[in-house]
């Protein structure tokens, strides 16, 4: 088995939050743009509704454009019960799909033409695939109709090159908008398990048995830790912080289908089932509030927090992997995404 921090840690899930679960008042983002990938459900459509509820103009993005649009109503009738109108909430879907990475290039072409401004652009969506019977498998690309392997793990390829090829085609944009836009990366406590080395670059080719599956997801949480802090240290105008949002009660983990664990989800509540494996959760509502926290908070701009690692709730910590603040390991991860991206 692959080595790494945790083995000499004696802590390995943090369930030590920082202050109460609260975030009031959520400062006005009236007349602000923000994009959301993932914003169907979970962290995300709390991240939408929080910002939306607070006058941004809100870009939902996610696959489908179903569960895009019925996170939108939802989101609306959630506002009328607020007593806010529903018309007064601006929402917009956008299909991104971050498991295809010339789609979610072509998506970020697209919006870049759209939008005159990005004030905040916060890469929540993300996927946990540690509990299949094959843990490593490569991320597929759309080539005319046919789908091919495009060579690179897949919880590292979604996790972290999608959201890469996204944000740097969005820079234009960011870089011209007034002020400090701020962009929020999704990490994970988990980035722990990633190895001593930091990030593998040869595993992320070609599988290696001693990886486990939980090695290779914290690899690409602290994949998310590097790539903000090279992110600010690149271009100091934008404000980017990674953020573990807490051990959340989301659609994150899925079962493999036919296994005990996912009959099991059909009649014990979800929360169960995670207070039974890691212990209390936090509600999305609650796990949101780290990132919004990184994402609109009037102290992160006053005291020009950047490049740093946020913790429940709204706290900066450095409880994360050794080589999570390591400037060259942030340099040559960039230069290798740019690389693996450039086909797209």
């Amino acid at each position: 088995m692959v080595a790494s921090p945790v083995d000499t840690k004696k802590e390995v899930t943090n369930k030590s939050y920082i202050g109460t679960p609260t975030f009031s008042p959520i400062p006005s983002v009236r007349g602000k743009v923000a994009i959301v990938t993932g914003g169907n459900s979970g962290i995300g459509f709390q991240l939408c509704k929080f910002l939306a509820f607070n006058g941004a103009k809100v870009y939902v993005a996610c696959r489908s454009e179903e569960k895009g649009q019925d996170a939108i109503k939802s989101i609306q009738a959630e506002g009328v019960v607020a007593g806010k109108k529903a018309e007064a909430l601006d929402l917009m879907f956008v299909k991104v799909n971050l498991g295809d990475l010339k789609q979610t290039k072509q998506a970020a072409v697209d919006l870049a033409a759209k939008v005159g401004k990005i004030d905040i652009l916060i890469c929540n969506a993300g996927i946990m695939d540690v509990i299949s019977s094959e843990p490593y498998k490569v991320s597929m690309v759309l080539l005319t109709k046919l789908m091919v392997q495009d060579g690179y793990e897949n919880m590292f390829s979604v996790n972290h090159l999608g959201h890469f090829v996204f944000t740097t085609t969005l820079l234009p944009v960011l870089l011209k908008t007034p002020g400090h836009p701020r962009v929020v990366m999704l990490s994970s406590y988990a980035n722990w398990r990633a190895p001593n080395s930091g990030i593998d670059f040869e595993c992320l080719v070609k599988k290696n048995a001693e990886f486990t599956a939980v090695n290779l997801y914290g690899q690409s949480k602290l994949a998310n830790i590097l790539f903000a802090n090279e992110l600010t240290l690149r271009h100091p105008k934008i404000i980017a912080n990674s953020v573990h949002p807490g051990i959340v009660t989301t659609n994150l983990l899925r079962p493999t289908p036919g296994s005990l664990l996912a009959i099991a989800s059909y009649v014990i509540p979800k929360r169960v089932i995670g207070r039974i494996l890691v212990g209390d959760m936090l509600t999305p509502e609650e796990g949101c509030l780290s990132a919004l926290w990184a994402a609109t908070a009037l102290e992160v701009e006053e005291k020009h927090i950047t490049g740093k690692y946020v913790v429940p709730f709204g706290a900066v910590s450095d409880d994360h992997h050794p080589l999570a603040m390591d400037k060259e390991l942030a340099k040559k991860l960039w230069e290798f995404s740019e690389t693996a991206c450039a086909k797209f």
